[in-house]
């Protein structure tokens, strides 16, 4: 995924991807694992910041 955000971010726009649809494709080809309620809670309680 990182990969993905730093080639929409080439400063050459060249580089960049060319349209909506390659980037779609590159997105469909990601292996990612499934990110469920158990995930979110485990992230929130990790990255919230205490307001105490």
């Amino acid at each position: 995924m990182e990969e993905l955000v730093l080639w929409c971010l080439e400063k050459d726009p060249g580089k960049r991807p060319q349209s909506a649809q390659v980037l779609l494709a590159k997105l469909q080809a990601l292996s990612v694992e499934p990110w469920g309620a158990e995930n979110q809670e485990r992230w929130w309680q990790t990255h919230l910041p205490s307001y105490a």
